[in-house]
Order: structure tokens, then sequence, then C-alpha cells
């Protein structure tokens, strides 16, 4: 709270006029962060479209604001906060003809394949700046982050799945995620 005042041109005592302490102010962190998600759900719009919308917000959370990002994933974010974002992606697939069960497994399914992006995003985003640098910034950078003794292999998988767009390739695991989740397809049977 200290350096939060120092930051704000404030004694940190004054900061506890507006949030109980640390935990107050994470909070309120949640929310804010959270509010900006049930806001990018697009009423009247095609379900897929709809929870695309959603998906791009939390990543786009995750990007923007490494250092909050996590606390959308502690268990104290599984509060009013979220349940007010799944509510309306709930409420979307229901009046699409989703069925109440199933409706739950795809929104949960599409925020945590966007929350879990945004977080592997956040642990890889030295080498992904490294690769926006340019092909010898990226070498480097990947030969800081793997081990000294990584074997051949190992350097091949780490240039080929962190030399991937992370634009592209958070479109094409949407896109695929989606499509698994369409009414007609067979992922939608209970597992045996």
């Amino acid at each position: 709270m200290r350096a939060l005042g120092e930051r704000l041109g404030v004694e940190a005592m004054s900061l506890y006029n507006h949030v109980a302490g640390r935990a107050g102010l994470e909070a309120e962190i949640v929310a804010l962060l959270w509010g900006e998600a049930e806001r990018s759900l697009e009423d009247g719009a095609d379900w897929r479209d709809s929870l695309r919308s959603l998906a791009r917000c939390l990543r786009a959370l995750a990007t923007d604001h490494p250092r909050a990002f996590p606390l959308l994933l502690g268990a104290s974010a599984f509060a009013g906060p979220m349940l007010r974002v799944l509510g309306p992606g709930l409420d979307v697939l229901l009046d699409a003809g989703f069925g109440q069960d199933r409706a739950a497994q795809t929104v949960n399914a599409v925020v945590s394949y966007a929350a879990g992006y945004g977080a592997m995003e956040i642990s890889c985003f030295a080498a992904v700046r490294a690769r926006e640098a340019g092909a010898d910034q990226f070498a480097l950078e990947l030969a800081r982050l793997l081990p000294p003794d990584a074997p051949p292999e190992l350097v091949r998988v780490a240039r080929c799945t962190c030399g991937v767009d992370p634009s592209d390739q958070f479109e094409f695991g949407l896109e695929a995620l989606l499509a698994g989740l369409e009414p007609a397809c067979n992922t939608h049977r209970p597992a045996a």
C-alpha cells in the first residue's frame, strides 16, 4: 500500500479510506477486470460471436494487465464479478437452444481456454517480445529460457511452438474450440 500511495502521490494511510487493505484493493481490481469482460458480451449476437468477444476480451485483459490478470485466476475471483460474466454467457447459449448443462460446459470451456491462454501468454512474454523484435533476438531469448544442456529436439520444439504468432495461435485455438462446441458436433456426448 505504501508503494501505491507513493505512486498516486498520497499517504498510504489515506488509501484505507477507500479500500479495505490489500485484499480490498485486489477485490476492486478483480471487479474492474471482470466488469470489462462482462461488457464484452454482445447482446443479440450469435452465440459464437458473443463467446469469441468474451474470449478475446479475456486474452486482452491478460496482455494489457499482466500483473493484475493472475488475480482473476485466484480462488476469491469466483465470487460475484465472475458469476456476472458467466450468467450472460449462459443466457446467450440458452437462447441459442443449448440445454442448461451443455451451456454451462460451453461457457466454462471458452472462459477456461481464454484465461489459460492469457496466463500462458503472460509467462511467455519475453519470448513473444523477442520474436517480434526479430530472428536474432528470438534465438537469444530462447537460449536464455532453455536449460544450457537442452537437447536439440527440445530446442526444435521451442522454436516451433514459441515462434508462432500468439494472436494467430489464439484465434486458431478459439475457432477449433467453437467448432467442437457446435450443437451438431459429437463432442457433447457424456464420457462412458
